[in-house]
């Protein structure tokens, strides 16, 4: 069963095949059970089956994911217990949940002793289970009176250790008896707070899980059915009923996924020698396009979006587009034609022209070519009055667009079948055989059944076992356990033991940690054992906090899971609109920034990263906190401003942005750093200046300036992001001071630095005590003078990384390409190669990851193959380096900035995201003058990177000297 928000769907199996379905779609006056009694029943009936004879109910539902977007009242207000000692307290939990979901939901927090560092062994404070931090908020807690409080405990580092999240829920369930506790290490993977939200989203649901599973026991029981009952979950594998009710955030992409696992086994026969293939699954609004791989739909490697929530639970990678049987068809004053995105699918049968109504969609247009519904649909002769060019140029359209997705899925050169299921598979054009027309489309399968595929999907799932964490052992020994571990979950899940095998598996290396450290996910499925459920008969009503009201919370509409970009991850459909201020119709940096500002410079800051310097997301969270909680005033101003005596102080984090994923910083590092450094050299520091602008250093500059009351100087050391202190032009400057600097980590420890002969030597000297610093640190470098800030750092950095994001979010709100407005802008900014990524090959070396990506160029979506790579770009962390295919001298190298943006919404994607078919645009901007002469080019020119292609290579800047950003 696939219970949707429009309709619910039912397919009866025996075996692997399907003997019975029924589409049954929901009036608004009926209630969801009686919606899934009259599917089940309906599609027995076909099946000529019996209730009794039914072995296995699996139900897959949106009703979870609905709940969260529609803010239904139902949900929890949920209280949240962090495990973080000194550390991650720059974010409080709830920062990043919109303002109308944290009215409902938001309860209390407190901050507890414990969590782990990266290793999962060594503690970042111990565990005190008798504190005084506990002791208050259970106080709290208990004095709200609530019949079932649901309160998360998060600890870092929990899925590599969980030892203290349930010493923690030991203690708080000895103090509050009737709480209900989620731990975060159960609910999701590494990167914290997306874990902590996605445990927060699942203590908010759990009552509403607990009357659902209710009364799907009732449901069935009701039917006279006996026999074992299931939820389906976000990978496409079943979730016991126990376990539903526990974790109702794991079924948020069920849809999408059973559609994708269904139309894998409706055309099994014809994908017998395929381990992979394209689904596309057409609806009334949309169109959604996936990558199976042994029956299973890719998941997402990024964070996701539901319903404006950041949360890293797993998810189906798919890519979406606003086409459907109820998008509208509309003639332009060209004589064009244009699809979407408007759509009336929810009032299709009254408002489409070929039921009656005046709108042209495209359904009609494929009624008017010939073709039929189906069913019992009456098509109305107003179809007759749409004329041959618009049906031609409509399905011309159509076809260009499908292609178009399927084209963004495709991960590899080979020419895989496409599966097409969903309602609205009536508006593909077909040949005159019948045969469905997709471009670069050689073997599309239209299967049986293919309407209620999303049912199918419910009904043949399997139970998985999956493990995503990080270990410290060679890769081999790293990947077999967690294959290990994946297997004994999967067996505790229900499994059959003969039955497990792997689908999917990787171990990547860490980016800047020494040793042998790997994040490892490792996913197993196998067969369910018969024994592994009790029956319907056995379920115990134990909810005592549902009523008896069957009444549904019921959204206007139903809400799919759409991809919005590999860079953002997937997200919500509706999520709504860039807004743009009107005073930003002129080019200013505001000196007091607003939360826009700030959404501005983290774009110009993504782009001056070049590929690097570490995701800038947590840093603008924590600015926009500061801003709109806080109330304190992030302020930039000119070096103009400052006296000559005045004292600035350059800062940085320093260390692998991976940690920074998990142990949140505490806000308090580089503060800590600079007063210190203040205490060395005797004087208060006058303003702050950010190491690099690149990526996320640029944005916690603005934060930490806060924190100490100053204002950032609108300028900054490097231009970009570079990933070591040696880069830092001062350094490279003559007549700046390489002391004194102060690194600090989470605990207050400091590690000071009074003496070094060169840049490099402090480098070293950092980098070798971050391990005992847990891999991450803030960073105060040497004050440096007024008149040196003028001479040798770039002045208006955040300008200009300002009026980057400013160009981005003003074409995006405007429906304009971004790299266009980009290019067409007075900015310095050359267009390089825009093509699609056919080759990604990646290694890590001395904390380094390094690797070279081959492009080609983009197809028209009529040719069958994809085109040989035209341009390789090497990189080092950041970009280093543009080839054309078989000439020895590049088209462009550091200390140019080389960033690489998604070609439909600008965003820049960084060096570990770039993967097999994303469509990008490689763009390049000029250097800082100082980085251009024969010293400077001896570090950060292109032999600092240990590439082969590089060692020869003497640098050639693509832009005049006189070019530069700044100006």
């Amino acid at each position: 069963v696939d219970v949707g928000g429009t309709s619910t769907d039912a397919a009866v199996l025996q075996g692997t095949k399907v003997v019975g379905k029924h589409k049954h779609f929901r009036a608004s006056s009926s209630s969801l059970t009686e919606g899934i009694e009259k599917a089940v029943r309906l599609a027995l009936q076909s099946a000529e089956r019996k209730c009794e004879d039914v072995s296995r109910i699996c139900i897959g539902t949106t009703k979870f994911l609905n709940a969260i977007v529609e803010r239904s009242p139902l949900l929890a207000r949920v209280h949240v217990m962090r495990l973080c000692g000194p550390s991650t307290r720059g974010l409080e939990p709830f920062c990043d949940i919109p303002a109308d979901l944290k009215k409902v939901i938001k309860g209390f927090h407190c901050f507890v002793d414990g969590g782990y560092e990266i290793d999962g062994s060594s503690e970042i404070t111990k565990f005190n289970g008798e504190s005084k931090d506990i002791e208050e908020f259970c106080g709290k807690i208990n004095s709200l009176k609530e019949a079932r409080p649901h309160i998360v405990v998060c600890g870092v580092y929990s899925p590599k250790q969980d030892k203290h999240e349930k010493d923690l829920r030991k203690v708080v369930l000895a103090k509050i008896p009737n709480a209900d506790i989620t731990l975060s290490s159960e609910v999701a993977n590494i990167g914290f707070l997306e874990r902590e939200n996605a445990s927060i989203l699942n203590a908010a649901l759990r009552p509403l899980a607990r009357r659902f599973v209710r009364r799907m026991h009732v449901a069935f029981q009701k039917l006279g059915m006996k026999c074992s009952l299931f939820l389906t979950q976000n990978d496409g594998t079943l979730l016991q009923c126990a376990r539903a009710k526990m974790f109702p955030v794991l079924t948020f992409a069920s849809g999408p996924t059973n559609s994708a696992r269904g139309a894998a086994h409706l055309a099994r026969e014809e994908l017998e020698k395929h381990r992979k293939a394209i689904v596309l699954d057409i609806g009334g609004t949309t169109s959604d396009a996936g990558l199976l791989e042994d029956g299973f739909p890719k998941q997402s490697a990024v964070a996701v979006h539901i319903g404006g929530v950041r949360i890293n639970s797993t998810m189906p990678n798919v890519f979406s587009i606003a086409l459907g049987g109820g998008s509208v068809v509309k003639g332009q004053e060209d004589g064009t034609i244009t699809v979407g995105p408007e759509s009336v699918a929810q009032n299709l049968s009254k408002e489409a022209r070929c039921f009656g109504g005046s709108v042209i969609t495209t359904t009609c247009v494929s009624v008017a070519s010939g073709k039929e519904l189906g069913g019992n649909f009456q098509t109305h002769e107003k179809v007759s009055s749409i004329g041959k060019a618009i049906i031609s140029a409509t399905q011309k359209v159509v076809k260009a667009m499908l292609g178009d997705l399927v084209d963004q899925v495709r991960m590899s050169e080979e020419d895989l079948a496409v599966i097409l299921v969903g309602g609205g598979t009536v508006i593909i054009p077909r040949d005159q055989n019948g045969n469905v027309q997709l471009p670069g489309c050689t073997n599309v399968i239209v299967p049986d059944d293919s309407d209620v595929a999303n049912a199918v999907g419910s009904a043949i799932a399997q139970v998985s076992g999956r493990v995503d964490t990080m270990i410290s052992k060679p890769q081999a020994e790293a990947l077999a356990e967690a294959l290990k571990i994946a297997k004994e979950r999967a067996m505790i899940a229900g499994a059959d033991p003969d039955t497990i095998r792997p689908l999917s598996k990787s171990c990547l290396p860490i980016p800047y940690m020494p040793g042998t450290n790997n994040r490892v996910q490792v996913t197993v499925v196998g067969d369910l054992k018969e024994d592994a459920q009790p029956k319907i008969r056995d379920l115990k009503d134990d909810d005592d906090d549902d009523d008896d009201d069957d009444k549904d919370y019921v959204p206007e509409k139903e809400v799919r899971v759409n991809k919005v970009n590999p860079s953002e991850g997937a997200s919500v459909a509706n999520k709504g609109t860039t807004t743009i201020r009107r005073d930003e119709k002129k080019w200013s940096l505001p000196r007091i920034l607003s939360e826009v500002d700030i959404e501005n410079i983290s774009i110009g800051c993504n782009f001056l990263g070049t590929g690097g310097g570490g995701d800038v997301y947590l840093a603008a969270v924590e600015a926009k906190s500061i801003i709109n909680d806080s109330k304190q005033n992030i302020q930039v101003i000119s070096v103009d401003d400052l006296k000559d005596e005045d004292m600035v102080v350059p800062v940085a984090y320093i260390g692998a942005p991976t940690v920074l994923i998990e142990r949140l910083p505490t806000g308090t590092e580089t503060v800590e750093a600079v007063r210190k450094l203040e205490a060395l050299c005797g004087k208060k520091a006058t303003a702050i200046l950010p190491c690099e602008i690149g990526g996320f250093n640029g944005v916690a500059a603005l934060t930490a300036a806060a924190k100490l009351g100053l204002p950032v100087v609108d300028a900054d050391g490097m231009g970009r992001a570079f990933p070591k202190i040696s880069c830092y032009l001062p350094f490279i400057r003559e007549g700046n001071p390489l002391t004194p600097m102060v690194m600090m980590d989470h605990h207050g420890r400091a590690e000071i630095c009074l003496k070094a002969d060169k840049a490099e030597a402090i480098d070293e000297k950092f980098r070798n005590v971050l391990g005992k610093m847990g891999m991450a640190a803030g960073m105060a470098l040497p004050p440096i003078a007024v008149s040196k800030v003028r001479s040798d750092c770039v002045l208006k950095s955040f300008t200009v990384a300002h009026k980057m994001g400013l160009i981005i979010r003003r074409a995006r709100a405007e429906n304009r390409d971004p790299i266009p407005a980009l290019l067409g802008s007075k900015m310095p900014c050359k267009l390089l190669y825009e093509g699609k990524i056919v080759k990604v090959i990646r290694d890590t070396s001395n904390g380094f990851t390094i690797g070279r990506v081959e492009i080609a160029p983009l197809t028209n979506p009529g040719d069958k193959k994809i085109s040989s790579a035209e341009i390789s770009l090497y990189f080092i962390n950041e970009n280093m380096a543009v080839f054309k295919k078989g000439n020895q001298i590049p088209i462009a190298t550091v200390p140019d900035l080389i960033t690489v943006a998604l070609t439909d919404t600008g965003e820049p994607v960084a060096t570990e995201r770039l993967s097999f078919g994303l469509r990008v645009s490689i763009l390049a901007f000029p250097p800082h003058p100082h980085y251009r002469n024969s010293y400077a080019l001896t570090k950060v020119g292109p032999q600092i990177a240990p590439i082969p292609e590089l060692q020869n290579v003497t640098y050639k800047s693509l832009f005049d000297e006189r070019d530069t950003l700044s100006e």
